[in-house]
């Protein structure tokens, strides 16, 4: 979910991702290659290393890796140059930026970080030792199977999405099954921390037989509209068209095309598959089953007493969630929450011992970010939103997977749910199953914070894609 980015952080990096390709018209040679650096924020030190490269166009791109916070590709939105100085606009709230000046050397970025009202310096040295993390699990052509770039039109919301079909080879028609990525900003491939999950799943499906479709969220990357004024119901409008086209293929058979979202994405397809007899089987990948608040609530001190907090600190960052959602809920929808929020949120802290508060890893400014974070529509739609409805009046085949390590979506809350939800509903094919040892992107993790992403050298686990796939062939495999 969206809202889990901002309990956990000092300095908001981690779970923020989108796609990115920087644009200029001139020799930016001298800028290409690692650079790393340390940010002082107080007595808080924080290290960046960002990987600046040609694109296939020749304007530059670059990511991010914060490597103590778990951070590692995490896309730059964009890139100007000109002469010897550059600009990064950082995928971070608050209009995050890094601005500096290369030396006469060319070793060395002299410059500020800046987000919000705060402003750093930063300095940057030419790093050769910086490697982008390994992800062996990355497939590279040539590929066994049809790979082919698409767009398709969202006729209802008068957009066009952009997106990588995969079809195996042979006469078909085969099952397909189109992904919807989680919380934020994502390509097609959902890619975060220096990991590319859906092209990975998408990858591991086609080689048993079963088609994908996988595309850009609309307004990232190659696809259109607002990606920051969109909720999951516009998302599920976007997976619907999704369905239409990948059903429209020669090689897909129109009545065995799913849905499968990850995370937030899970709510977007509980909702597209309410809604249209067209999907026919649903697939949750550590989605949820509770509403919103709930959920958020059992993720927030679920996460940090996997990142180490003391109990104290739970309890302290439960409170301060629980007064953000009940001013969130005294609020009319299209009236602005901040400035009840704010009230509420700052009024408890002022009567909370420091040390407690710095135990938790709260500040007026960490409050700040999440209070302009839980006032955005989509924020607000999936804080409001209950899954159980729809799950109760399901009759399409459900696959909910959760991961047994997962702090973000805890199997201990959601699985129950999802159980008792299906057992009300009058299907009879729907199926919670929990991973051990598995964490939020199904990786295998020893803590499951999400400290451990980007560290984790497995992109998803083996098992996790294996299920998936057996499932659908199970019931849709075949020609």
């Amino acid at each position: 979910m969206r809202l889990r980015a901002a309990i956990q952080t000092t300095i908001t990096v981690a779970l923020l991702c989108s796609v990115a390709q920087g644009s200029l018209a001139q020799d930016t040679e001298a800028f290409i290659g690692n650079w790393s650096g340390t940010l002082h924020a107080g007595q808080q030190g924080v290290g960046f290393v960002f990987h600046i490269t040609p694109n296939e166009e020749g304007a530059l791109s670059a990511s991010m890796d914060v490597p103590a916070q778990g951070g590692f590709g995490i896309q730059i939105e964009d890139i100007e140059t000109e002469d010897t100085s550059i600009t990064l606009k950082l995928p971070l709230p608050g209009g995050a930026s890094y601005t500096g000046v290369l030396n006469q050397q060319k070793d060395v970025i002299s410059g500020t970080f800046s987000q919000g009202n705060m402003s750093l310096p930063l300095d940057l040295a030419r790093d050769d030792a910086a490697v982008s993390p390994q992800r062996p699990q990355e497939p590279t052509p040539p590929f066994p199977y049809l790979s082919e770039n698409i767009t398709f039109e969202n006729s209802d919301a008068g957009i066009t999405l952009a997106g990588t079909m995969t079809i195996p080879t042979g006469p078909g028609p085969y099952p397909g099954v189109v992904l919807i990525s989680g919380s934020g900003p994502h390509d097609r491939d959902s890619s975060m921390m220096g990991h590319k999950p859906f092209l990975v799943l998408a990858d591991s499906l086609t080689r048993q037989g079963i088609a994908v479709l996988r595309y850009d969220d609309r307004g990232t990357s190659e696809s259109g509209g607002d990606h920051a004024s969109a909720t999951p119901e516009d998302f599920a409008s976007d997976a619907l068209a999704a369905v239409a086209f990948l059903s429209g293929h020669a090689g897909v058979d129109t009545d065995r095309v799913g849905l499968l979202g990850h995370s937030e994405g899970a709510l977007a397809a509980i909702i597209a598959t309410d809604r249209s007899d067209d999907v026919a089987f649903l697939i949750s990948l550590v989605g949820s089953a509770l509403p919103g608040s709930d959920a958020l609530q059992a993720s927030a001190a679920a996460m940090a007493r996997a990142n180490g907090a003391s109990k104290a600190a739970v309890d302290m960052n439960v409170r301060i969630l629980s007064a953000l959602i009940r001013a969130l809920e005294d609020t009319e929808a299209g009236e602005s929450a901040v400035p009840q929020m704010r009230k509420s949120a700052l009024g408890l802290i002022d009567s909370v011992d420091p040390a407690t508060l710095a135990s938790a890893g709260i500040s007026k400014a960490v409050i700040s970010q999440m209070i302009q974070q839980f006032d955005l529509p989509n924020s607000r739609f999936v804080m409001r939103y209950d899954p159980r409805p729809a799950l109760r009046r399901s009759t399409t085949p459900t696959l909910a997977v959760l991961g047994g390590r997962d702090p973000v979506m805890p199997a201990d809350d959601h699985a129950p749910s999802f159980t008792a939800a299906f057992a009300d509903s009058p299907g009879d094919d729907h199926t919670v199953t929990v991973l051990p040892g598995l964490n939020h992107l199904l990786q295998n993790a020893e803590s499951g914070a999400p400290a451990e992403f980007g560290r984790i050298t497995e992109t998803m686990s083996p098992d996790a894609m294996r299920l998936v796939s057996e499932w659908i062939l199970a019931r849709f495999g075949g020609k």
